[in-house]
């Protein structure tokens, strides 16, 4: 039996939370072990990474972020009025589907929404 929509949307905004944690403990990590006054390399070479690795960023009275195209696809949308954001996915020929995330899983976005792109959302708030 295929896996639903609904199940891959769950694997892969699970999988990107995940990677998410990850990033930022080893940039929190690098902080942490940087030098008095230094500057932190490896800090921003991991903030790089991170602005690096959307498609495009769409931004309306949400901002979209397009995380993959093409089948499977990803993406992530924060609503500026309520500050929310969802992990959305899709597979060729299926409507996007919001993963089901934990409330836990739902702070890390929200994190990564205000350290990786929080500049750009202020502008437009």
């Amino acid at each position: 039996m295929s896996e639903s929509i609904q199940d891959s949307a769950n694997e892969h905004g699970k999988g990107y939370v995940s990677y998410l944690t990850d990033t930022y403990s080893r940039m929190d990590e690098a902080l942490e072990n940087q030098e008095d006054g230094g500057e932190c390399r490896l800090y921003d070479d991991i903030f790089d990474e991170l602005q690096a690795e959307p498609l495009s960023i769409d931004i309306r009275r949400q901002v979209e972020i397009l995380l993959s195209t093409g089948g499977p696809e990803s993406r992530l949308l924060y609503d500026l009025d309520s500050e929310t954001v969802q992990y959305q996915y899709r597979d060729w020929y299926q409507p996007w589907t919001t993963a089901e995330l934990t409330g836990a899983q739902e702070d890390v976005l929200i994190e990564h929404m205000q350290r990786t792109y929080g500049g750009v959302i202020e502008n437009y708030e």
